[in-house]
C-alpha cells in the first residue's frame, strides 16, 4: 500500500486501463477517503515505497477498503494523498495494462531527494523533431526494477535469481 510516485500536495493522477481490470487479475484497490488523512510517511521496500505498516493498519479499520474495477477505457482521476495498491496478477492468461499520468503543480517540489526530480521547465519544440530524434531506442540512464531480485515485484518475498 502507498500513495502515487509523488509524495506530497498539489498533485493529481489520473489511471487509465488498457485492459479490462478486475479482481483476478489484480485491479487497483484503494481505500476510500484515505487523501483526507494527508501525506503519509513511507519506508523503503525493495526498490518501493510502503506506508508505514501501524499506520496503514489503523486507517484499514476505519476506511472502507474498494477494488476498482474497471473496463478497459475507463479512467481514475484521484489525489495524490489517496492510498492504493494492487496485488500480484495470478490470473492465467490476463495482462492487466494501464497508463497512468502525474500532474504536478510547478513549485511543488518533491518531498524526497530522488524521484521525482524538483520541476524543470520543458523546451518546447517542434513537432519534426519526433521524426529526427536518433536516440529513440537509448536505454542508457533509464531506471528499470530488477524483476528477479526487487523484493517489491513479488509480495515482499526475494526471488533468487
Amino acid at each position: 500500500w502507498y500513495v502515487s510516485g509523488c509524495l506530497y500536495p498539489k498533485t493529481a493522477s489520473v489511471f487509465v486501463a488498457i485492459d479490462d481490470c478486475d479482481r483476478e487479475n489484480a485491479c487497483l484497490q484503494v481505500l476510500k477517503g484515505s487523501h483526507k488523512m494527508g501525506r503519509q510517511d513511507h519506508l523503503p521496500i525493495g526498490q518501493q515505497k510502503t506506508i508505514v505498516p501501524e499506520r496503514l493498519e489503523q486507517a484499514k479499520k476505519v476506511l472502507e477498503h474498494v477494488y476498482v474495477e474497471m473496463k478497459a477505457g475507463d479512467a481514475l482521476f484521484f489525489d495524490c494523498n489517496l492510498i492504493h495498491c494492487s496485488g500480484q496478477n495470478d490470473s492465467a492468461n490476463r495482462r492487466r495494462w494501464s497508463y497512468i499520468v502525474t500532474f504536478n503543480q510547478p513549485g511543488n517540489d518533491p518531498k524526497s531527494d530522488h524521484f521525482p526530480p524538483p520541476y524543470t521547465p520543458m523546451e518546447m519544440l517542434p513537432d519534426s523533431a519526433l521524426l529526427e530524434c536518433e536516440m529513440n531506442d537509448n536505454q542508457t540512464g533509464k531506471n528499470f526494477l530488477i524483476l528477479k531480485t526487487d523484493v517489491s515485484t513479488h509480495g515482499q518475498k526475494k526471488v533468487e535469481p
